[in-house]
């Protein structure tokens, strides 16, 4: 007998339902519709009003005609969460507390917050020929269950079971393309590897998918909304205005109905969305180590905004597809308007997908309901006590036996995750060792670097002691600077240190006063050695001629004042001058 399921996918802007009628074998669309739930009803994919979902609800489930009271409702958001995990295969009752325990290391949910669901996605054989299940694992805060929840059953609803959107979507993507009409069973195999972009009202889920299995996925806070607000700050109309806008006008046309200037506004929204999606995609690729993506699905309402699908192709170079769901729906409720079209390929596969899972299994059987959840713990419990029971039958018959054979048993399961975490951490050293190899050469290029400026000298810094200590009426005419030779600085080395800096400098100056107050100041600068005047000459000055800068050219005693030279020599303390090597290995100011 065909049974109707609902699925009802809860979004941030609008709510939207799909009715299928089947069984395993043979399913179709028998009702599709949705309606904007009011403001502040739902934020960032989670039921926020119950009561304004419910009332929106039961008003499009009128509208359309569903007549199934069983519902499968979808969670999404930052608060739901997906990972993958590999465990030792084991008994299903085993496997149930180990995925339990897995969760709370795996998900970033406090265990007390935590309604949790898994499924095994398919099996592995290790080196050593042990085998491992390949665990999908899925989380959610038990609030936004519980939200989700009570706004369906207030519309009068039972719900079946809450399902992740994303696996969901990925459902609805694997049922389309069995079914599409003119297709070869060649084109019906999903690509290996895929991306499924899900762009909402205020946020985008990526989902990475391989051979038909969901492997991660990631929700950012950002959505068309975005995209929409960009268009409104760029012109005068209203949000409604730049609602149509943005799905209806492409580019070009929107500097006809806006203020210039929109068009780049729009761009650079699509730009900063286009960038975190591409950004999640290199980060997954990194991590996963594939690089055979060979599609990405362009899903959502949101992702009708001209310019996505464009943009995306052209920042990863992938092939960017719309699911083709209007097919699957004129079959069953007839034909469309092109916006009606439009609205059912991009915005209701993850409501189809969840209705689905009513119907049967194609990829998962996740159930975060809290109905499973308290069943699960109802059976766990249930399981303790029968434990205890065989425990007490057995301890009188052969109960060493017993607690010899379960001991083996847990402690092959440990080795086997030893050796799983082994085989692991050998897989890392091999992906670290060029890392390795490179840290090695860094270390021998700064031993080197550090040997051949261990005697470099700042020599802005020695310049400019010296000028400091320069006379106020004299100034330098030429300098020169020396340091050891490579085998005076072996031999200093050797004996008392490195050698000093030799200096040799010619002044200008207008006093024989000059030199002497050249020996005192050079006294001041740090790490001067003896210092004398080698020379000395002061041409005087003649009568009404030009003197010294600064000084009469006549009542003056011009043996003591005119325009002169002297030279001088002195040495100078290379290690206050030497340049650091930290400047040149990182963090280090000079």
């Amino acid at each position: 007998m065909a049974n109707r399921v609902v699925g009802i996918d809860i979004g941030s802007y609008a709510v939207k339902v799909v009715e299928i009628e089947g069984d395993k074998s043979t399913q179709r669309i028998t009702a599709l519709a949705q309606a904007v739930l009011p403001d502040g009803a739902s934020q960032l994919g989670e039921v926020a009003n119950a009561d304004a979902v419910a009332q929106t609800l039961r008003t499009v489930l009128k509208k359309a005609g569903v007549v199934s009271k069983v519902a499968v409702v979808g969670v999404s958001g930052t608060r739901v969460v997906i990972r993958t995990s590999q465990l030792p295969a084991m008994a299903s009752n085993e496997l149930d507390a180990a995925v339990s325990y897995e969760a709370i290391e795996l998900l970033p949910i406090p265990e007390k917050d935590l309604v949790s669901s898994y499924v095994i996605q398919g099996s592995q054989t290790g080196g050593g020929g042990e085998s491992y299940s390949e665990v999908l694992i899925a989380g959610a805060y038990s609030k936004v269950i519980e939200a989700a929840t009570k706004a369906i059953q207030k519309a009068g609803l039972k719900v079946q079971a809450v399902d992740v959107g994303a696996l969901a979507t990925q459902k609805a993507i694997s049922w389309l393309n069995r079914i599409e009409p003119g297709r070869t069973d060649d084109e019906k195999v999903v690509a290996s590897s895929q991306v499924v972009v899900d762009v909402g009202s205020q946020l985008t889920e990526i989902s990475f998918v391989d051979s038909g299995k969901v492997k991660f996925v990631r929700t950012i806070v950002r959505g068309s909304e975005n995209i929409t607000a960009a268009i409104k700050a760029a012109g005068d109309g209203t949000w409604e205005e730049a609602e149509l806008a943005k799905r209806e006008y492409s580019v070009s046309e929107l500097d006809s109905h806006f203020d210039s200037g929109i068009e780049d506004a729009i761009k650079t929204a699509v730009s900063h969305l286009v960038g975190e999606i591409t950004s999640t995609i290199d980060f997954y690729q990194l991590q996963s180590g594939s690089s055979n993506i060979e599609k990405v699905w362009l899903v959502g309402s949101g992702s009708r905004a001209n310019g996505i699908a464009e943009a995306l192709h052209e920042r990863t170079g992938f092939e960017v597809a719309h699911p083709a769901m209007v097919a699957a729906v004129k079959e069953s409720v007839g034909e469309l308007s092109l916006q009606d079209e439009s609205i059912v390929d991009y915005g209701f596969l993850t409501a189809l997908g969840l209705a689905l899972h009513g119907m049967f299994d194609i990829q998962s059987s996740i159930d975060l309901s809290m109905k499973r959840l308290a069943a699960s713990r109802k059976e766990r419990v249930k399981d303790v006590y029968g434990g205890v029971g065989v425990l007490l039958v057995a301890a009188g018959l052969s109960s060493f036996w017993y607690l010899g054979e379960r001991q083996v048993s847990q402690l092959t399961n440990s080795v086997v995750s030893g050796q799983a975490a082994v085989s692991a951490l050998q897989a890392q050293l091999v992906t670290l060792a060029p890392i390795s190899k490179m840290q090695s050469t860094l270390k021998a290029d700064e031993g080197y670097l550090a040997q051949t400026m261990q005697d470099d000298v700042a020599w802005d810094k020695v310049i400019a002691s010296i000028g400091n200590a320069t006379p106020t009426d004299s100034w330098m005419n030429s300098l020169q600077l020396t340091t050891a030779t490579p085998a005076q600085a072996v031999s200093a080395t050797a004996s008392a240190g490195p050698s000093p800096i030799a200096v040799t400098i010619s002044f200008n100056s207008c006093s024989q006063q000059s030199p002497i107050d050249w020996i005192n100041s050079a006294a001041s600068i740090s790490g001067v050695g003896s210092t004398w005047v080698s020379s000395s000459n002061v041409n005087p000055i003649v009568e009404g001629g030009t003197g010294c800068p600064g000084f009469p050219a006549t009542g003056i005693n011009t043996k003591q004042i005119g325009l002169g030279t002297f030279s001088s020599s002195t040495t100078l303390n290379p290690q206050l001058y030497a340049v650091p090597v930290s400047n040149y290995l990182g963090g280090g100011t000079q």
